[in-house]
């Protein structure tokens, strides 16, 4: 199954509350930068690697700090997804055995 990009947004903010309890998930906005919703670094760390475990997928460890509020941490990790999946199914193709034959 495939995550929306909505999805995305809305585990990145669970993460985001579990290190952060007493923010209030309905002052988030998209554009908001995360060191402003008061994410600092040893945090930033454990979202991304409790969101690499969830969603199965390797995150770079500064993808916090390079994609700095939600929208574009959302879009880095749905293009990330997206890639892996397309990547996945073209080696499976690659992997079938397929009789090569020659085009007279």
């Amino acid at each position: 199954m495939k995550l929306s990009l909505e999805e995305i947004c809305k585990l990145i903010i669970d993460e985001i509350h579990s290190v952060i309890p007493e923010l209030d998930e309905s002052s988030i906005s998209m554009d908001q930068g995360f060191m402003e919703m008061g994410v600092e670094s040893l945090q930033a760390v454990t979202i991304i690697g409790s969101l690499s475990q969830r969603l199965n997928v390797p995150l770079d460890m500064t993808a916090l700090f390079d994609r700095p509020n939600l929208s574009s941490l959302s879009e880095y990790i749905y293009e990330i997804l997206y890639n892996e999946i397309n990547l996945q199914e073209n080696k499976e193709f690659q992997d079938s055995p397929i009789k090569k034959e020659k085009i007279s």
